[in-house]
């Protein structure tokens, strides 16, 4: 998401990895969602897993009630990436290794997928 300031999931999406108390979710932080409802910070989750194109990326997700995982492009690009939006043809970018993960377009909004284990079965998370 272009405008969103962190990466943030459900904690449901991936209980694999533990989700960490943070200051942040202890002084009771929240978002602000569309309709203007409050969002709370539940902590945070660091989650590992291989992208489509086989590298590994790990990505540390802010907990709070969301339908699904959303990543930050202010993140991304903070991580020394470049994000490139175009019609077929979307991708993030890591400056210095060149190594590319293609970016697909459902429904207006460009996502990414993450295999994640969980125990001897690799699932998928969707960003």
């Amino acid at each position: 998401d272009s405008g969103a300031v962190d990466h943030v999931m459900p904690e449901h999406q991936a209980p694999m990895f533990p989700t960490k108390e943070t200051e942040v979710s202890r002084r009771g932080m929240y978002y602000v969602a569309a309709n203007g409802g409050k969002i709370y910070n539940e902590g945070e989750q660091t989650v590992s897993g291989l992208n489509d194109e086989g590298g590994n990326m790990r990505l540390t997700m802010q907990v709070a009630q969301v339908s699904k995982p959303l990543a930050a492009v202010s993140k991304i690009t903070q991580a020394g990436n470049v994000v490139y939006f175009d019609e077929g043809n979307s991708y993030i970018k890591h400056k210095k290794t060149g190594k590319v993960i293609k970016l697909i377009e459902e429904k207006g909004v460009y996502c990414f997928d993450l295999w994640v284990w969980e125990g001897f079965d690799l699932i998928r998370l969707g960003f």
